[in-house]
């Protein structure tokens, strides 16, 4: 099970990359970008039930869960973010601020998965 989770987590990764190429697309991009909110949150449901992983993280964790934590954090307040200056660029709005926190957002997750290897594999 744990490769699976790992394998997961860079699949969802690989995913966000490839919709940030696909950008130019406007159509393929928005709706990559939204099934990348959606695998996500399903990834993120499967390890709460599968493991209580909010009951563990409570339980003291060490600095890798910490750091982990952390980067969950960010990457939850920047999905309805991203989604909503997304909607805002659909609509004709300059791309900056979306261009900003899409860099943001990506090398959260790149660091999310790392972490998350880190933590099951280390």
């Amino acid at each position: 099970m744990e490769y699976l989770l790992s394998i997961l987590n860079f699949a969802v990764l690989a995913w966000v990359i490839v919709a940030v190429l696909m950008r130019r697309n406007h159509a393929v991009h928005v709706t990559m970008v939204t099934l990348t909110f959606a695998f996500d949150m399903a990834l993120l449901l499967f390890v709460e039930l599968d493991r209580e992983a909010v009951k563990q993280s409570l339980g003291g964790p060490g600095v890798m869960m910490t750091i982990h934590i952390a980067i969950a954090t960010l990457l939850a307040v920047l999905y309805p973010w991203l989604l909503f200056t997304g909607g805002r660029v659909s609509a004709g709005a300059v791309h900056t601020r979306h261009r900003k926190l899409a860099t943001l957002f990506l090398a959260g997750r790149l660091g999310l998965a790392v972490t998350a290897l880190a933590l099951v594999h280390g």
